[in-house]
C-alpha cells in the first residue's frame, strides 16, 4: 500500500518536473552541441531533417565524450517519433519528459522516502519534500541533457537506497553514476558511501569476508554497467578507447579546463545562494546544529551525529573538488544537490528539536 508521504511527493514533484520540461529553455551551449546533437545523430541516422553537428570532443583522436551516454536518449527519441509522428519539437519534448524529467522526479520521490525511512516520516521527510520542490537548481537539473544532471539523478537514487538500508542498491547506482554519463569525477561523491558500506560489511562479516563481499559486488556492478558502455563507445569510435579516462586526463592532468574561463570561489557561493537559497544556508548550519545537539543531549535519538553529518559528506566533498578547479560552471553543482538538500532537511528538523 502506498503511504501518504509517497503520494504527496509524487503529486508535488512529478507535475512540477514535467511542467519544467515543457517550459524551461536549454540554458547551456554544451547541452546543445555535445549532447542534443549526439542524440539527433543516433536517432536520425537515416539522415532525416539534417546532418547533426559534432564538436571536437567527439573527434576520435580526443574521444572525450561517451556515445553510450546519449544512446539511451536516442532510443527514447525514436520512441518519441512513433508517438509524436516524427515532429521534431514534439520528439524533443517527449525526450525531455520521458527521458529526463520523469526519471529525475521519481529519483527525488525515492530520496524523500529514504529520508522518511532513515529519520522517520515526520519533520525531516516533510522538510526534504518542501526543499526539493522549491529548488531552482533541481528544477534546472531535472530537464537538462547533461552528465552532471544524470549524475544528480543517480546520486539521488544511490542516497535514497543508502538511507533505506539497501547497500547493494546504493552501490549499484553509485557505479552507474561514475561509469555511464562519462563524467568519472563524480566518484568523489560516493567515497562516504564506500566507507560506510565497508564499515558495515566488515562489522557484520569480519574484515576478510566483508572486504571480499564489497569487492565482489563492486566488480559485478562495474561489469554490468561498464562493459556495455565500453563496448558501445568502442564501436562508435571505431577503436578501443575510454572516454572516461580521456576526459579525466584532459581535465585533471593537463589543465584543459582553464581554457574555458576562470572564476573565483565566490562564483559557487553566489550560485548556491541563488539555486539552493535557504537549503544552502541550512547545509552550512548542519555542523553547528549537530554540535549544539550533542552539548544539550537533545534531538532525534534514532539519528546519531555521525549519521546526520554523513548526509552532508557527499556534497561537501564535491564542492571541495569544484572549488579546487579554476574553471567553474553552474551545471557542475548539480551532483551535490541531493546530498545538500537531505542535509538541509535533517538540519532543519534537528534545529526544531533542539529549540
Amino acid at each position: 500500500m502506498v503511504d501518504r508521504l509517497t503520494l504527496a511527493a509524487v503529486a508535488v514533484l512529478v507535475p512540477l518536473r514535467l511542467y519544467g520540461a515543457l517550459v524551461s529553455g536549454v540554458a547551456d551551449c554544451d547541452e546543445v552541441y555535445n549532447y542534443w546533437e549526439g542524440v539527433h545523430l543516433l536517432a536520425r541516422s537515416d539522415g532525416a531533417f539534417r546532418r547533426p553537428l559534432q564538436t571536437w570532443e567527439y573527434a576520435p583522436n580526443y574521444a572525450l565524450r561517451s556515445w553510450a551516454y546519449v544512446a539511451p536518449y536516442a532510443a527514447v527519441a525514436r520512441l518519441g517519433d512513433v508517438v509524436a509522428g516524427a515532429a521534431p519539437l514534439a520528439t524533443f519534448a517527449f525526450v525531455r519528459i520521458a527521458g529526463l524529467a520523469a526519471p529525475h522526479a521519481l529519483a527525488e520521490v525515492a530520496l524523500v522516502r529514504g529520508v522518511a525511512a532513515r529519520f522517520g516520516g515526520g519533520a525531516a521527510a516533510a522538510w526534504a519534500l518542501g526543499l526539493v520542490a522549491a529548488s531552482a537548481g533541481l528544477l534546472a537539473a531535472s530537464n537538462a541533457l547533461l552528465p552532471s544532471a544524470a549524475a544528480a539523478t543517480l546520486a539521488a537514487l544511490s542516497q535514497a537506497r543508502q538511507l533505506g538500508g539497501d547497500r547493494r542498491g546504493a552501490g549499484f547506482f553509485a557505479v552507474a553514476a561514475t561509469l555511464w554519463p562519462g563524467w568519472p569525477f563524480v566518484a568523489v561523491l560516493f567515497v562516504p558511501l564506500f566507507v560506510s558500506v565497508v564499515a558495515a560489511e566488515t562489522a557484520e562479516r569480519g574484515a576478510v569476508r566483508g572486504l571480499a563481499e564489497v569487492a565482489v559486488y563492486g566488480v559485478v556492478a562495474g561489469v554490468i554497467v561498464g562493459l556495455p558502455v565500453a563496448a558501445f563507445d568502442a564501436v562508435a569510435y571505431g577503436r578501443l578507447t575510454s572516454p572516461l579516462w580521456n576526459v579525466f586526463r584532459y581535465n585533471a592532468t593537463e589543465g584543459g579546463d582553464e581554457l574555458y574561463g576562470v572564476e573565483p570561489w565566490t562564483f559557487y557561493a553566489k550560485n548556491l545562494l541563488l539555486n539552493a537559497n535557504v537549503g544552502f544556508l541550512l547545509f552550512l548550519g548542519l555542523v553547528p546544529i549537530v554540535a549544539v545537539r550533542a552539548l544539550l543531549g537533545t534531538g532525534d535519538p534514532r539519528a546519531s551525529s555521525a549519521a546526520l553529518l554523513s548526509q552532508a559528506a557527499p556534497a561537501a566533498l564535491w564542492l571541495g573538488l569544484l572549488l579546487s578547479r579554476p574553471h567553474k560552471e553552474e551545471r557542475f553543482l548539480f551532483p551535490a544537490l541531493p546530498s545538500l538538500y537531505v542535509a538541509a532537511a535533517v538540519a532543519l528538523a534537528e534545529a526544531a528539536a533542539v529549540a
